[in-house]
């Protein structure tokens, strides 16, 4: 089941134009208007955060055999603590902002309430990959970057 943000109201069956959804007043649905359980949106928000921040490690990672040298390679890891810690932050800012997005939902009321368990979900979600992320890499980067 569909729910319109902008009416308020649920939409059973909603137009469709080639992908895309509509209610009946022509307002568009996004993928975040479909109702969820907390736990499908917190498995699905965890493993695209894990997924996302791991490959972006790996990324960083994968180059520091190219940096000449010692000194050059300490300051390439020291780069990659801060690219990785601005990726975190990503992650726990887009919790930050869909757990915000769900308080707002419950004080409007309505219809938009059924969307509260999906927003709180896909937070909290985000917020523990990240920190799984963090608990897990940022120890061992920070030990490496010490003389």
């Amino acid at each position: 089941m569909h729910i319109c943000k902008t009416c308020n109201e649920e939409v059973q069956k909603p137009k469709r134009r080639l992908w895309r959804r509509y209610c009946q007043s022509g307002h568009r649905l996004l993928r975040d208007a479909v109702v969820q359980s907390f736990w499908g949106s917190f498995a699905r928000a965890f493993g695209v955060t894990f997924f996302l921040l791991f490959m972006g490690f790996l990324f960083l990672v994968m180059g520091h055999d190219s940096v000449p040298g010692a000194a050059g390679r300490r300051d390439y890891v020291k780069i990659i603590c801060y690219v990785f810690t601005f990726l975190l932050s990503i992650a726990f800012l887009n919790g930050f902002l869909a757990y915000r997005e769900g308080r707002r939902w419950q004080q409007r009321g309505g219809a938009v309430e059924k969307l509260v368990p999906r927003a709180r979900g896909r937070a909290f979600g985000c917020v523990w990959g990240a920190g799984v992320m963090a608990i897990c890499f940022l120890p061992g980067l920070w030990t490496l970057i010490q003389p």
